[in-house]
């Protein structure tokens, strides 16, 4: 029995190859407008969900935070009066100090389960790969690199320094839009797959198997890899203004605007049960 190690590291020969462009044309010629236009449709849904659960995000965060700060100084006035901040604060050191130590367990616990993947290359390369390359190759797209500097974000460079700092590029917006292109063409490889001639190369099916869980890894690796630019930009590289908001506001403004968009990306990052929603499934292709 062939392995799926085999199937893709098999070296393709040229009639191999012939057969397999040639299922892909025919794949490509039987889809028809009312399937394109569907694709379409749900191309558009996925944007609209997309922004919507990033907005949701920021909305969530300023709800809690502003809630945080009534309580916390409600409470402050009331301990100050009953003579008791030293005592107050000295018990949020210790909130904080296992809040920390918290975040540090689920960071390691996270690193854990990455070394875990990477271990599994050995053993298995093709069912690892997803887990392993894919949020890598994910973040490094989005942040271009662990200093924030290229990368998504950086694109408007391509329009002149002086178009640099878009809050199309700089925001949740670009974090959606990567979101969609790879949904969307997840989406249409499945639907030209389910068009292929019923004795096709077993390649398509290899690839078809693992396209989900890779698109899955590259969209939670692109939005990590696109808060952390932002949370850069936002912070220890400067802060320059936003370049094209229809309203005017002082710099620090713009400094908050940046950190809640790269707050709602890396909330997005964890989410782990968006993309049962969004990623296609076998036999259907809704969102």
């Amino acid at each position: 029995m062939t392995s799926d190690a085999q199937v893709l590291n098999y070296r393709v020969s040229e009639t191999r190859l012939t057969r397999i462009r040639d299922e892909m044309s025919v794949a490509c010629r039987t889809l028809d407008s009312h399937e394109m236009l569907g694709w379409g449709r749900r191309t558009w849904e996925r944007a609209k969900h997309a922004t919507g659960r990033r907005v949701a995000k920021i909305g969530d965060i300023a709800t809690r935070i502003g809630q945080v700060v009534v309580e916390e100084g409600h409470l402050v006035f009331k301990k100050a009066i009953a003579g008791q901040l030293q005592v107050h604060f000295a018990q949020r050191t210790t909130a904080l100090k296992e809040y920390l130590k918290h975040s540090t367990h689920a960071v390691s616990a996270s690193g854990r389960v990455f070394l875990k993947n990477v271990a599994l290359l050995k053993a298995d390369p093709v069912k690892a790969a997803p887990d392993v390359f894919a949020p890598i190759i994910g973040f490094l797209i989005g942040s271009g690199g662990l200093d924030g500097d290229g990368g998504l974000p950086d694109l408007d460079l391509k329009f002149g320094i002086g178009a640099h700092r878009s809050v199309m590029t700089h925001s949740i917006l670009m974090g959606a839009a990567a979101e969609v292109a790879i949904l969307s063409l997840l989406d249409l490889t499945l639907l030209t797959h389910s068009r292929l001639p019923s004795k096709h190369d077993p390649l398509w099916d290899k690839l078809e198997q693992f396209a989900r869980p890779f698109a899955a890894n590259l969209i939670r690796g692109t939005d990590a890899g696109i808060a952390l630019h932002l949370a850069v930009d936002g912070t220890i590289d400067g802060m320059t203004p936003f370049k094209d908001l229809p309203f005017s506001m002082p710099l620090e403004g713009h400094r908050l605007l940046i950190l809640a968009n790269a707050a709602g990306e890396l909330g997005t990052a964890r989410d782990k049960n968006v993309f049962d929603r969004v990623i296609p499934r076998p036999g259907t292709r809704k969102l």
